[in-house]
């Protein structure tokens, strides 16, 4: 089961695709495959994909009975 952002206690401004995998508890390929998820609240600076934690939330809760990919 993946843990919400608000319970991993110590978390950046934004999370990078390293952290989601930590959330997912997934590995590097299957990270870049939810990031890259259509409506996915990513944005994308200088080449690194950064994710709001309060986005990725909401878009969790959307989500909870979905299969993604």
């Amino acid at each position: 089961m993946a843990m919400t952002i608000s319970e991993q206690g110590n978390v950046p401004h934004y999370l990078t695709v390293k952290d989601i995998q930590q959330v997912f508890r997934c590995g590097r390929d299957k990270a870049y495959r939810i990031v890259n998820t259509e409506g996915f609240p990513k944005m994308t600076l200088y080449g690194t994909i950064l994710v709001h934690p309060d986005a990725l939330n909401k878009w969790m809760s959307r989500h909870h009975n979905s299969e993604i990919y």
